[in-house]
């Protein structure tokens, strides 16, 4: 073979591999784009794409609803106790609800079942401004919906301190060692012990570090609600509603130490 023909086909190859180096070069540019997420790319396109009129105009008016909600038309929450009088005999708990509700309170809930109402396409006034008067069944039905809804708030209404007590304890067991839920967890191993839910602290454990301690009171608490739940809700429930209330004076001199004052002293050793 000549020197021509080397040459040729030595350019050829060279020719080759630069365009297969820009063949691939493409290839992962196309790739990267591909991957990248639409907040990295083209500030205007990634606008143009996101905060389109349309989508812009269904904000705004989400916005309007969330931040601007009138106020019950004039008359209508005295309106509705009135109704409640007369609709809600056969249930006296949710009537009597509603008539203790102060007038703020009333305005307040009254504009809330407004807006159910409006969602689910009818005025909470209809049933007020004698409008159904020509259609009873319909009337039946609406009064239903609105008697059913008032009960279910007002059954959450009565459920909250359940809420919190569920909160409080479930703020407890994931994070037993933080500070802040450490003296609630003596509380409730306290009043464990005094209902021979859980043993005391064992005497090993006295002199042991604070942390030793706390180990074995969230070990004993959590396998007391696991064992005895209902027992153990009311314990929670007097845990939180001793730590919630006024500390009492400290005796003026020490007294004989029960099995509950055992606990808290040696919960409260230092380690």
């Amino acid at each position: 073979m000549d020197l021509l023909t080397l040459i040729f086909f030595g350019l050829v190859a060279i020719i080759l591999a630069i365009w297969w180096e820009h063949r691939r070069k493409v290839q992962q540019q196309r790739q990267a784009e591909a991957t990248t997420p639409l907040e990295a790319a083209d500030p205007i396109t990634a606008e143009a794409v996101n905060t389109g009129f349309m989508a812009r105009l269904t904000n705004e008016i989400r916005d309007f609803r969330l931040n601007f909600t009138p106020a019950p038309p004039s008359g209508l929450p005295e309106k509705l106790r009135v109704w409640s009088n007369t609709a809600l005999t056969e249930d006296p708990t949710l009537k009597s609800w509603l008539n203790s509700l102060p007038d703020e309170a009333l305005a307040g809930f009254t504009q809330h079942l407004g807006e159910f109402c409006n969602q689910l396409g009818f005025e909470l006034a209809w049933l007020f401004d004698d409008q159904l008067d020509q259609q009873p069944e319909l009337s039946h039905k609406l009064a239903t919906v609105i008697s059913d809804y008032s009960r279910a708030c007002h059954t959450a209404v009565l459920v909250q301190p359940d809420i919190a007590i569920f909160k409080a304890y479930q703020a407890f067991t994931t994070s037993p060692y933080e500070k802040v839920n450490q003296e609630l967890g003596k509380k409730i191993f306290t009043q464990l012990v005094e209902r021979n839910l859980t043993p005391t602290i064992p005497a090993n454990l006295f002199m042991a570090t604070e942390h030793e301690r706390q180990i074995y009171m969230v070990q004993a608490i959590r396998q007391a609600a696991e064992q005895e739940p209902v027992a153990f809700a009311q314990v929670l429930r007097n845990a939180i509603a001793a730590l919630s209330a006024p500390a009492a004076s400290p005796p003026s001199s020490p007294t004989v130490a029960s099995q509950s004052g055992q606990v808290v002293a040696a919960a409260s050793v230092a380690g």
